[in-house]
């Protein structure tokens, strides 16, 4: 991911269509990554038609074309889409990376429950002479 392409979307004031209006590259931030409205995955498959739709080639409309306008959408289209893959990636990352660290705590939680019932067990087992010499 290039980094400048966060600047390039900041000073383009870059927005993205949804279904809801239209939001900034922050609020990508906050977008759940599935669902059936505004989710990551539906803005990803909508801008990758949109770059897909300005990659084809129109030799006629390209012969005829005065402005460089509609390269300049197609290359935002294209900014707009790998700024919300690398959103996409680095919150599949992080929410991988929390369920791993839920899933270490509990298997050390356990690991802390197996060491307590061990050492009940173990004062259980001592005689009474042996207990009250610990106390």
């Amino acid at each position: 991911m290039d980094k400048n392409l966060f600047e390039i979307a900041s000073r383009a004031k870059l927005r993205f269509e949804t279904t809801k209006g239209l939001i900034s590259v922050e609020e990508l931030w906050d977008i759940p990554l599935q669902g059936k409205a505004v989710s990551l995955n539906e803005l990803a498959k909508a801008y990758k038609k949109r770059v897909a739709a300005g990659q084809e080639e129109d030799f006629v409309a390209m012969s005829s074309r005065t402005s460089g306008n509609s390269n300049a959408v197609v290359e935002l289209d294209q900014i707009a889409f790998e700024l919300i893959l690398h959103v996409i990636d680095v919150r599949v990352k992080e929410s991988r990376a929390a369920e791993e660290a839920v899933a270490e705590e509990q298997r050390k939680s356990k690991i802390r429950e197996i060491i307590a019932k061990k050492k009940d067990s173990a004062l259980e087992n001592m005689s009474v002479e042996e207990l009250e010499k610990l106390l």
